[in-house]
């Protein structure tokens, strides 16, 4: 009646054969399991270190400024560069976990590039305000308190920003001027 059917020796092979391909299919995911457990672990600690290592270089950066003369009496300038500061370290500490991850940051860093160049194109205007103000408080042509005439327009300089000039007239009159347009003026 079961003329067809295989004999015992041959069943038993086939079961040991599909037993060691799921045991070496179960010790692979097991290895996978562990490398990726390690992976996250080694990620999670680049990434505390990155915080502390983000907030003690901003601390480094602001004491190491704030002992140049030129920094020391602007907190504008100051808290910019050490945020400037901040934002590098943990870019570089989040490309690292990435990296640590399996991620090809090749092309995440290209990517970024051509980012901030479409960013840079786009706030143009912005940036050359940005640019300006940077070169009005390395340069200090004037100081709050000074009295300037700019594009026809006089007044005591009350805030220099980044982004802006804020002067007042003798009307107490509030006028802001854009750094871009003092700068050239």
């Amino acid at each position: 009646m079961f003329t067809n059917a295989p004999p015992i020796a041959e069943v038993v092979t086939e079961a040991r054969q599909a037993f060691a391909v799921d045991a070496a299919m179960l010790a692979k995911l097991t290895d996978a399991a562990g490398d990726l457990a390690i992976n996250l672990s080694v990620a999670a600690l680049i990434f505390v270190a990155t915080i502390f290592a983000s907030k003690w270089a901003s601390g480094a950066a602001r004491r190491a400024l704030s002992r140049v003369r030129g920094f020391r009496h602007d907190p504008t300038v100051l808290t910019f560069a050490v945020q400037v500061v901040r934002v590098v370290v943990i870019i570089i500490g989040m490309i690292a976990v990435l990296q640590r991850l399996g991620v090809q940051t090749t092309s995440i860093i290209a990517v970024l590039g051509a980012a901030s160049l479409a960013v840079g194109l786009a706030l143009q205007g912005t940036l050359s305000n940005v640019a300006s103000g940077i070169m009005l408080l390395v340069l200090r042509p004037y100081r709050v308190g000074d009295v300037v005439d700019v594009g026809g327009m006089s007044g005591t300089v009350q805030r220099l920003d980044l982004f802006t000039t804020q002067l007042s007239n003798s009307n107490n009159h509030k006028i802001v001027i854009p750094n871009s347009k003092v700068l050239s003026d």
